[in-house]
């Protein structure tokens, strides 16, 4: 039995390895040791399994598509963000941001050719500034300091004068203006013509500054100092 296998055994005619009788190629220099069959394999690289070819033009389509994707994302958000930035700023237009003076500020502006002032205008020294703030939007305007005490104030309107006098300045934020307030004074303000008597002068102002929100200035002044009409209307703001 031993001689009979070792009998089997041959040796490879280039490297001399041993082989068996079975073996097509020389496991250890890779030779053809038996003749090409029809349809046969032709090379020891032949006889391995073949490696999977994979087709990459879905993942250069699917590459495509995420870039279109994230393409449109960016654009979108971008969207969203300029559609915000551009509500904020008309909230603030409106509204006003708490502690914070920006956006347009509006005020009247006097037009002689329609209300007649005076020309003689006290001295700035003798104004003093008022400031209140409703829901978040200041109201500015400015008082003689002879009508700058506090007389009377509520959520909605802040009254200064004079004690037991007729001479008032009330600023009231109102919903709308009334129809004797025909007179265009400037941008989104209207008035009333000036009402006179022995004692005193008066004009209503009337300025639109976020839709259906109003502000209303109603000045009482003593006769002789009918230029403070103008002076108050020229000084009122809204911001």
């Amino acid at each position: 039995m031993p001689e009979k296998s070792a009998s089997r055994r041959l040796s490879c005619p280039s490297c001399s390895e041993t082989v068996l009788p079975e073996d097509i190629f020389c496991f250890h220099c890779g030779r053809r040791l038996k003749p090409k069959a029809a349809g046969g394999v032709s090379s020891p690289n032949d006889a391995r399994p073949k490696r999977r070819r994979f087709t990459q033009w879905p993942l250069a389509v699917m590459g495509a598509i995420a870039l279109l994707a994230a393409g449109y994302e960016v654009h979108h958000q971008s969207t969203i963000i300029a559609n915000l930035r551009a509500t904020q700023a008309g909230h603030r237009q409106h509204f006003g941001d708490s502690g914070k003076k920006h956006g347009p500020v509006l005020h009247p502006v006097i037009t002689s050719t329609q209300t007649i002032y005076p020309a003689n205008l006290p001295s700035p020294l003798s104004w003093t500034p008022e400031v209140e703030t409703y829901r978040n939007v200041q109201f500015g305007l400015r008082v003689p300091k002879n009508l700058s005490a506090s007389i009377g104030s509520s959520a909605t309107q802040w009254t200064w004068g004079q004690a037991n006098t007729p001479y008032r300045i009330v600023l009231s934020v109102v919903s709308a203006k009334t129809p004797a307030a025909s007179v265009a004074l400037g941008p989104n303000t209207w008035g009333t013509r000036i009402s006179r008597s022995s004692a005193a002068v008066s004009q209503d102002l009337f300025i639109n500054w976020a839709g259906a929100k109003w502000v209303e200035v109603s000045m009482t002044v003593p006769a002789s100092h009918v230029a403070w009409l103008q002076a108050i209307a020229k000084s009122v703001r809204v911001s």
